[in-house]
């Protein structure tokens, strides 16, 4: 049986899904910085770390868009979007 936790990280993965598929006029990859990252942990950076993405809907956004697109200066992987996820519904640290 799956318990609470994996049920809400669940439920939220497919609500980012999709707003970002279905909504992508939320998505700007350029919008968040004037200088794109290289680097997906230069990009966790550019929102101040992880505590700064965390219910960030848009930087969720913006690296799962680009993991799809490809419209980042850097390589996103799964991992990366994974990671994304789950800054942005992790508890305060």
């Amino acid at each position: 049986m799956i318990n609470d936790k994996k049920k809400v990280l669940i439920v939220s993965i497919l609500i980012l899904l999709f707003f970002c598929f279905f909504v992508p006029t939320i998505v700007n990859a350029t919008s968040y910085s004037e200088q794109v990252p290289t680097s997906y942990e230069e990009w966790v950076d550019s929102y101040g770390g992880a505590s700064g993405l965390k219910g960030n809907l848009e930087a969720v956004c913006v690296i799962i868009y680009g993991y799809i697109d490809q419209n980042l200066d850097f390589t996103i992987t799964f991992k990366n979007v994974l990671d994304t996820i789950y800054y942005y519904v992790a508890e305060s640290q």
